[in-house]
């Protein structure tokens, strides 16, 4: 992430903050953290341009299975009024120190800021760049814990994920991962292109070109896990997740939302909000595989075309690319099982699952009066099931 170059620097408040984010959550994931801005933001007025060689904008990620939940931080940050603080966007809502001071707002922009909080500073030099600790507890808002992993899903599965998809994108000669260049004359390694990751192409690049091959693959494999984790919030099924983590990896965080959405037939935002995950969650894996199989092929011929790439000889290929994903996401979904059903649990395991998701809701304070009257109703449900399942097998011994 840029901190500071001949062209400027970050603001010292917001790199004291990034720091203590840092030592704080260790193990998080960095993959929206952002100071300085893109040509995207070049192009409007945004505190991550560079004014008078100072950034006054940073974004840290939302990683809450990591036990960073920045929707949370925000709200802290809130209730503490830190007097450095111009505002904050997070999870569709803003706060300001001037605007209707510390209360929350509804955020209009077109990104949300749920994949990421967004902390602007002051203009005043002795507070943007005051290096006095930033207070990252307080009132009745706390940063939960990391939650568990779903049964099934270890750090060695995704390991393995990532070794598969690395098997679709690398390029290699004599088992050594190569430099690719791409029909548009492009450079890429291991499908990380300069163009779409110029700040990861050349450290991999450097890797290259020093024969520093198990470091390249580390770092190539630790890019993947890094840039397809939000596959990881939207299903806990081992085999949809390595889906839409190939998915992610071939046509990014957003692509791969609306392509998400379109198997599922929610709306195509590309925001995966409660809906998609809702209706992503009701489907049988393997269904939910294949479902997005068709819809990358659907999203590729409507937004690059078939024609196109029939042309420079790539369609058959990335057929092929599908078709293998597919067959190894229910190979990794056989492996896990079905998520939150020990095996061997039978029909006392529906009423865990029914719990487990009242619990979620309720700790995620998404309960309406008609939703917790059919969550009641539906455990209810539940438990003469069971019921009557043990009293048959009372009779039948």
């Amino acid at each position: 992430m840029w901190i500071q170059d001949d062209r400027g620097r970050l603001a010292k408040s917001l790199l004291t903050l990034y720091n203590q984010v840092n030592a704080r959550w260790p193990n998080r994931l960095t993959i929206s953290d952002g100071t300085i801005g893109n040509l995207e933001h070049q192009a409007r007025d945004s505190d991550h341009n560079l004014d008078n060689g100072i950034v006054k904008a940073l974004d840290i990620t939302h990683d809450p299975a990591h036990g960073l939940d920045t929707w949370a931080l925000a709200d802290i940050l809130r209730q503490n009024k830190d007097p450095r603080i111009k505002y904050v966007i997070s999870n569709g809502r803003i706060f300001s120190s001037q605007v209707s001071p510390w209360q929350w707002r509804k955020y209009t922009g077109t990104n949300s800021h749920s994949r990421h909080i967004h902390v602007s500073v002051m203009e005043d030099q002795r507070q943007f760049d005051s290096t006095a600790p930033w207070a990252l507890d307080g009132g009745a808002t706390t940063i939960r814990p990391a939650p568990p992993a779903p049964v099934g899903i270890t750090a060695a599965m995704r390991q393995r994920m990532m070794e598969a998809i690395l098997a679709y994108e690398g390029r290699f000669a004599d088992g050594k991962i190569n430099v690719f260049v791409n029909p548009g004359g492009g450079r890429e390694i291991a499908g990380i292109t300069e163009i779409s990751h110029p700040v990861e192409f050349p450290a991999l690049k450097r890797l290259h070109d020093l024969e520093m091959w198990d470091n390249l693959k580390s770092e190539v494999l630790r890019f993947y896990t890094n840039y397809t984790q939000p596959a990881a919030d939207w299903t806990t099924s081992a085999g949809v997740e390595f889906m839409l983590r190939d998915t992610i990896l071939h046509r990014g965080p957003s692509g791969a939302a609306k392509i998400l959405q379109r198997a599922v037939d929610t709306e195509i935002d590309g925001e995966v909000g409660p809906a998609t995950r809702s209706k992503l969650a009701s489907m049988d894996p393997d269904v939910a595989v294949d479902a997005i199989r068709r819809a990358r092929e659907e999203y590729e011929v409507e937004v690059y075309t078939r024609e196109a790439r029939e042309a420079k000889g790539q369609w058959q290929g990335l057929v092929n690319r599908w078709n293998k994903a597919a067959a190894q996401a229910k190979v990794f979904q056989k492996e896990q099982g079905k998520p939150g059903i020990p095996p061997g649990a039978g029909a006392a395991a529906t009423v865990v699952v029914v719990s487990g998701a009242v619990a979620a809701a309720v700790k995620n304070d998404a309960w309406t009066g008609n939703e917790i009257s059919m969550a009641a109703f539906s455990i209810g449900v539940a438990a003469i099931v069971v019921f009557l399942i043990v009293r048959r097998m009372r009779k039948r011994s």
